[in-house]
């Protein structure tokens, strides 16, 4: 696998409330993404799976190199290597 420097701002991230707004920010940086003041529980989800996206990346990351480490009985199967490859790739775009 080819490691590239990643380019978004390191994590921690957080979903913060600001004002009337929930922002999302990231430790150290300030705001990273300003979410709009809605009432319904959709744009709070989308917030908390953004703040979330830096940890699931270095999450798949690690699954990816420990998948690599196991012996074959051990490993994951293909398809699922295969989508935790294209998230990746996905988030890296």
């Amino acid at each position: 696998m080819i490691e590239t420097k990643s380019t978004h701002t390191p994590a921690p991230w957080s979903v913060e409330k600001r004002g009337h707004a929930d922002d999302i920010c990231a430790k150290g940086y300030g705001v990273v993404c300003e979410m709009p003041d809605e009432p319904d529980s959709e744009a709070r989800a989308n917030a908390r799976l953004i703040a979330a996206a830096p940890d699931l990346l270095e999450a798949c990351k690690g699954v990816l190199h420990h998948n690599s480490a196991v012996k074959a009985e051990y490993q994951l199967p293909q398809s699922l290597i295969r989508q935790i490859q294209s998230a990746i790739a996905k988030a890296r775009a």
